[in-house]
């Protein structure tokens, strides 16, 4: 970490499903597939990240997504599967801003889950950075964990998450724990 340096974004989206339904078509063998949008914008763009090299402080992202539901399908227990292929220019998700010493690519990401009971869900995701800055480098991310909700009104989810290195820091992977309590 740098004293006294933080990173950070806003973010807005559209996605719209446009074809099948993740729940009432889970008995055919299409996937629901929806397409999406995001517009990214840096915040303290004229820090960091041009320092760096990102040549923008804004992007937009476009995204195609494969989401695929079995009820039942794994010794009665659910599982679901998604796949998205994302077009991209942004340097560390658009942290460290967009373009840089190539152009936008189109970069994988996949996640499994499997509910382990109608409370409990384990999966892992992993997603693939472009490696658009001549340094620091780009690895993908991933990560593994259990998800416990009990009721609508508490949510618990214990991970361990990888997401490979982040301006000039090479280890950034830990352990991330999330209790939500809603009215």
């Amino acid at each position: 970490m740098v004293a006294g340096v933080t990173l950070g974004q806003d973010v807005a989206g559209l996605k719209v499903k446009l074809l099948g339904d993740a729940v009432f078509d889970q008995d055919r063998c299409w996937p629901q597939l929806a397409a999406g949008v995001l517009y990214k914008d840096t915040r303290d763009f004229s820090g960091v990240p041009q320092a760096l090299g990102a040549r923008k402080g804004s992007g937009t992202e476009f995204y195609l997504a494969a989401t695929k539901l079995w009820l039942g399908a794994a010794a009665g227990h659910n599982v679901l599967f998604d796949v998205t292929l994302r077009r991209s220019d942004a340097n560390q998700y658009g942290l460290l801003g967009f373009v840089g010493t190539n152009g936008a690519e189109w970069r994988a990401e996949a996640s499994l889950v499997g509910w382990i009971s109608d409370s409990v869900l384990v999966g892992a995701e992993y997603r693939g950075k472009r490696g658009g800055l001549a340094s620091p480098a780009e690895g993908s991310a991933h990560d593994v964990f259990i998800a416990w909700g009990p009721s609508r009104h508490l949510n618990v989810v214990l991970a361990h998450v990888d997401l490979g290195p982040i301006a000039f820091q090479s280890a950034q992977r830990g352990t991330y724990l999330s209790v939500s309590v809603l009215r």
